[in-house]
């Protein structure tokens, strides 16, 4: 069985005042599930969803492709 590491996912805001982690195989999805569509990309942990961030943290994998994040 052969593993490949998923690139680091980026972050960005939907103008909602939070900014949502994603995985690369769908940019239009946050790691919670949010719609980000079109969103701003900007990298602020100040502000960032605590979703997001405890499903990157636990290293809990895409829901769509298996990768972690």
């Amino acid at each position: 069985m052969t593993t490949a590491t998923a690139p680091t996912p980026a972050t960005t805001s939907t103008g909602c005042d939070l900014d949502h982690i994603y995985c690369p195989c769908d940019p239009d999805t946050a790691l919670c599930g949010t719609d980000i569509t079109g969103a701003t990309f900007v990298d602020d942990v100040d502000t960032a969803c605590v979703v997001c961030l405890d499903l990157e943290e636990t290293d809990a994998p895409c829901a769509l492709c298996g990768s972690r994040a």
